[in-house]
């Protein structure tokens, strides 16, 4: 269960760096703002807990990235951190990093940092980078969702971002975890998103169950021109029993033309290193 309580946070407090004493909350709907390329929350000795939407900054042609620590306690996410490129007008917007740092970590809401759809010759928006580190304890990936894909395009497809998992003790992690390309589709030459490198550490036991998508975009070219995007590289290093149960999606993308006399590649596929050191 959730804490009870904590010092509310609001839009307005987002206005600049945070820093204090105490569990720190995030509900309702809040959105980060400034300038600033990277917006921190920081509690100095308590929890924080995000169980509303955080969104952040739009900065134009990019979402301003977030770091959320409490170095002395637990994030936990049972809402929504959002960090994607989405604003709306598909103009292939990337997506903002996401950093969070704490003795614990528990994840059981959304986590989306995917680069935005590209339209009108606009390329997809790449995937911002995502990195989870749980410094004196353990990383639990619930029911959540983290997503660091490209976008997709009517071009080129994005890159996906990368996600890094890190933990001094277990990690138990269900859910979803995408770090896909973006797909393009219907032009004269099509290139399809490269797949994101997925990191998962332990420093005891690893359970994974989730399902982990790491392929790259497809491309559907209207000429006879096309390319698969990469597939990314999944690395586990875990120090104790590593359990693998869930879906591992390593594909490269599929590529097709739409007329004969051209080149058409798919994309390489993905490997999986188990007990690389990292």
């Amino acid at each position: 269960a959730l804490p009870a309580g904590g010092t509310p946070l609001t839009s307005a407090d987002l206005g600049a760096d945070v820093t204090r004493a105490g569990t720190l909350r995030v509900g309702g709907e809040i959105t980060s703002g400034g300038l600033d390329p990277v917006r921190t929350i920081t509690s100095t000795d308590g929890d924080l807990i995000v169980d509303g939407t955080l969104r952040s900054a739009d900065l134009g042609a990019a979402r301003q990235a977030l770091v959320l620590r409490a170095p002395g306690g637990t994030v936990f996410i049972t809402g929504t951190v959002d960090t994607s490129g989405e604003d709306g007008l598909h103009d292939g917007n990337a997506g903002g990093g996401l950093v969070i740092e704490a003795a614990r970590v528990v994840i059981g809401g959304q986590l989306p940092a995917a680069g935005e759809q590209g339209v009108l010759g606009a390329a997809g928006g790449t995937g911002g980078d995502l990195r989870v580190v749980a410094s004196a304890g353990s990383i639990w990936l619930g029911h959540g969702t983290l997503v660091t894909a490209g976008g997709s395009s009517m071009s080129r497809g994005g890159d996906a971002g990368g996600i890094e998992l890190r933990a001094t003790g277990p990690l138990w992690l269900a859910g979803i975890i995408d770090s896909f390309g973006g797909d393009a589709r219907n032009v004269a030459t099509a290139e399809g998103g490269r797949g994101g490198p997925i990191t998962i550490v332990g420093g005891s036991t690893l359970d994974l169950t989730s399902t982990v998508r790491l392929r790259g975009g497809a491309a559907t070219g209207a000429d006879a021109t096309a390319t698969g995007g990469a597939a990314g590289i999944l690395t586990i290093d875990a120090v104790g029993l590593t359990r693998i149960g869930g879906v591992v999606d390593g594909r490269g993308g599929i590529a097709s033309g739409g007329v004969t006399g051209g080149t058409v590649n798919a994309g390489a596929a993905g490997s999986v290193r188990i007990g690389d050191q990292t």
